[in-house]
């Protein structure tokens, strides 16, 4: 399944609606649980955020602002292969940028 065509069926189903027939959906449906659908939404952020692989990344240099939301991120208990993902690099790249800002220690 395309990845935008996974995003539209999500939306549908956070908002109650079935995804192919457009209906709305019965009000006991398990879609209504708060649960399902904070998780609903949460694969949606993730999934709706601007997917930057590490190759596009590859060679270019870190920022200022990207060592920040590293260092940040990593403090608050994100884990590596989330970081990675949100700043689009590889874990190795992750691994190697802590060793240069003197922090690789820190997060083992």
């Amino acid at each position: 399944m395309q990845r935008e065509k996974v995003l539209q069926s999500l939306r549908a189903l956070k908002n109650g609606v079935h995804p192919i027939s457009g209906e709305t959906l019965s009000g006991d449906a398990l879609l209504h649980l708060p649960e399902i659908r904070e998780a609903i939404s949460y694969a949606l952020k993730w999934l709706s955020v601007e997917e930057r692989t590490s190759e596009d990344k590859k060679n270019s240099r870190w920022s200022d602002e990207e060592d920040q939301k590293l260092l940040s991120l990593l403090d608050s208990g994100v884990s590596p292969e989330m970081v990675a993902k949100e700043l689009g690099r590889s874990l190795s790249s992750l691994s190697q940028r802590l060793q240069r800002l003197g922090k690789g220690e820190d997060y083992q």
